[in-house]
């Protein structure tokens, strides 16, 4: 039994680690800053070899004129007539010299991105994720990986780490995909949410019926329902991390239209006194006993250019 969950929390914690790798390399793919940079420095190395190659034609051309007696010579003292190989360099030199001149105005245009955005409004947020933890008697570990994004705008995301010791007494091991909905508080306080729906205490005897996760999702309505189950579906470890697709995205909005029985637009006025967060869960777990924790760190990983991210958790 002890050997099954420390697999578990241990397997689960290097794959999680190496799609977080994959995610920060597709992120940096995505960000034009990164971009302009990789494309102003390719346009050096080319402007630099074309250069090169083309001075090298000009010693070349010269050795010529110097071999070659009474050949009729420009007002330069060159070749009157320049031989194909230093005609093709000399272009070749003046194309990279204007991919270079593009490359830096690309980098130029790039650095004036504002990187430091507000959020969009209304403040709706959805978010699929993955968690793993394990219990061996008196402590255990948990850790949840998720990544959340505006209802409105993908351009809004972040990926979040969420991780407590538990303190109790329970033995067992668990891989729960998450589902997550938001509603009412900026980027910041999303983070400050979670960090309360990852505390506290719990008691759990797992698998088995668990009567307030069963209630929770009967008494939602039928759109709430069908979203989850498309949410849970994408939180696969495979695809949890990369943005929402177009038909999930779709699907959430149609919930949350049918939840606040109204259009929703960036101008919307949702009426809240407070921040709403829900979390469902599905996937395989065994555990049982209670246990508790300190308050969990909440980290971000990776996030778009929206000044509530950076803020400290």
């Amino acid at each position: 039994m002890v050997a099954a969950v420390v697999s578990v929390v241990v397997v689960g914690e290097l794959a999680m680690r190496r799609r977080l790798r994959l995610a920060r390399a597709t992120a940096e793919q995505r960000d034009q800053t990164h971009h302009a940079f990789g494309v102003l420095l390719a346009a050096r190395s080319r402007f630099t070899h074309a250069v090169a190659a083309y001075e090298e034609a000009v010693q070349a051309s010269e050795l010529r004129t110097s071999a070659v007696v009474g050949a009729p010579m420009g007002p330069g003292g060159e070749i009157a007539t320049p031989s194909p190989t230093l005609v093709d360099a000399e272009r070749a030199k003046d194309r990279a010299r204007d991919e270079l001149l593009d490359a830096q105005r690309l980098w130029a245009a790039s650095r004036e991105i504002d990187v430091d955005q507000a959020d969009p409004d209304p403040a709706l947020w959805t978010g699929r994720g993955v968690l793993v933890a394990g219990n061996l008697g008196p402590i255990g570990w948990e850790r949840a990986t998720i990544r959340l994004t505006h209802l409105l705008d993908d351009r809004c995301w972040v990926v979040v780490r969420i991780s407590r010791p538990r303190l109790g007494l329970a033995i067992g091991a668990e891989w729960q995909r998450l589902a997550i909905a938001g509603a009412g508080v900026d980027s910041d306080g999303l983070k400050s949410l979670l960090g309360v729906a990852f505390a506290g205490t719990e008691v759990a005897v797992r698998p088995g019926f668990t009567p307030a996760r069963s209630w929770r999702r009967f008494r939602r309505t039928e759109p709430t329902r069908t979203s989850l189950k498309h949410q849970l579906r994408e939180a696969r470890l495979a695809a949890v991390l990369e943005p929402r697709s177009a038909e999930l995205s779709d699907t959430l909005r149609h919930t949350f239209e049918a939840e606040f029985g109204q259009t929703l637009t960036s101008s919307t006025e949702l009426g809240l006194d407070r921040g709403l967060l829900g979390i469902h869960t599905a996937g395989p777990s065994l555990v049982v006993g209670a246990w508790g924790g300190p308050k969990p760190k909440v980290t971000v990983e990776l996030s778009s250019d929206h000044r509530g991210w950076n803020a400290t958790a």
